[in-house]
């Protein structure tokens, strides 16, 4: 006998995935007759990877009917189901409704559309959409906390294309809307597209959001990092840099930079020789994020420039533990526009 007995464990010893499935094989492998087999959410308690095995497993056990419940799409796409039942929950009670499986691929092409994957998607209640992957990873920190955001996946759009010209056509964010909203797909559906302002006139603003019936909103500010521009929070995060400068920067030399340089035409169109940093037009108007890579540069003497997942990250986390209110506009209107949605 070759066998190991010193390598061998007790079921009790093994984790619970470990004794489910070896429970469930033993099922289909030993019953004389079909069985109906129910399994709750496999992928809950095992790998991804032995989720998709152990699919693979039952499925050569083709006389059984297996009854699977999941929010995984990777479950969905292992097991290739003959019938798709999709719950929801809609007040006062769950609504049934058997989809053609086959509309998993319409489900992936939809989603590719905005450069999504089901995962992002598939098991949230519904979905934000917003322009950035800055936004992506910046926005549920803001939202920490807020009951509003409960159920809410923030997904960004991946490869915008003509999202990222300066006009955004109408048309384009109708057919993306109109895909991902309508029609009996297990897509959760859009809270709302949200979009930097740019230089987009209020009336064009205006126009857009009134033709997608309110989906389409733009940050009150012309982009997400006009909510960063504060002395305090630049100044600590450029020392908490390697080498970005010695001596260390501060506050007053972050403050003056931006007064000096702000009202500069390549960030601000009502150019202005000096400005406050205080100033709501300012903050509200000027190029952010051409302002911050410009800043980041003179400052650390060109060893940095502004990276804007990694540094605005840094920046909201100081802001939320030291100046939460300057990120209360934001706050609020991601909250009105959450609220409204589950009107």
């Amino acid at each position: 006998d070759s066998r190991r007995m010193d390598l061998a464990i007790p079921l009790n010893e093994c984790g619970t995935g470990v004794g489910q499935v070896l429970a469930m094989l033993y099922v289909a492998m030993t019953a004389q007759y079909p069985q109906v087999i129910i399994i709750d959410e496999p992928s809950s308690f095992l790998h991804p990877a032995a989720a998709r095995k152990l699919i693979e497993c039952l499925r050569g056990y083709p006389q059984h009917q297996y009854i699977i419940s999941t929010h995984s799409p990777e479950i969905l796409r292992a097991a290739d189901p003959q019938t798709l039942i999709f719950i929801r929950w809609e007040r006062p009670a769950s609504v049934v409704e058997v989809l053609n499986a086959n509309n998993l691929d319409d489900l992936r092409k939809l989603l590719m559309d905005v450069g999504a994957k089901p995962s992002d998607v598939f098991g949230a209640d519904r979905v934000l959409w917003v322009e950035g992957e800055t936004e992506e990873t910046c926005l549920p920190l803001v939202l920490k906390g807020q009951a509003e955001l409960a159920g809410t996946n923030i997904v960004r759009i991946r490869h915008p294309g003509d999202f990222g010209a300066r006009k955004v056509p109408i048309e384009l964010i109708e057919g993306i809307y109109r895909n991902l909203s309508q029609g009996k797909t297990i897509i959760p559906p859009a809270v709302a597209f949200v979009f930097d302002r740019e230089s987009r006139s209020d009336s064009a603003m205006d126009e857009m959001t009134r033709k997608t019936n309110g989906r389409v909103r733009f940050l009150p500010r012309r982009m997400f990092e006009n909510y960063l521009l504060v002395p305090e929070a630049l100044a600590s995060v450029m020392n908490q840099l390697e080498s970005f400068r010695n001596p260390a920067v501060t506050e007053t030399e972050v403050r003056d930079w931006l007064e000096v340089n702000g009202g500069k035409a390549k960030y601000f169109s009502a150019q202005r020789n000096t400005i406050n940093v205080e100033d709501n037009d300012w903050l509200k108007f000027v190029h952010a994020a051409k302002l911050l890579e410009d800043l980041f540069q003179d400052l650390s003497n060109a060893r940095y420039t502004y990276l804007k997942l990694i540094h605005s990250q840094l920046l909201i986390h100081w802001l939320l533990i030291n100046q939460p209110n300057t990120l209360e506009e934001l706050k609020l209107f991601f909250i009105e526009l959450l609220s409204v949605s589950e009107t």
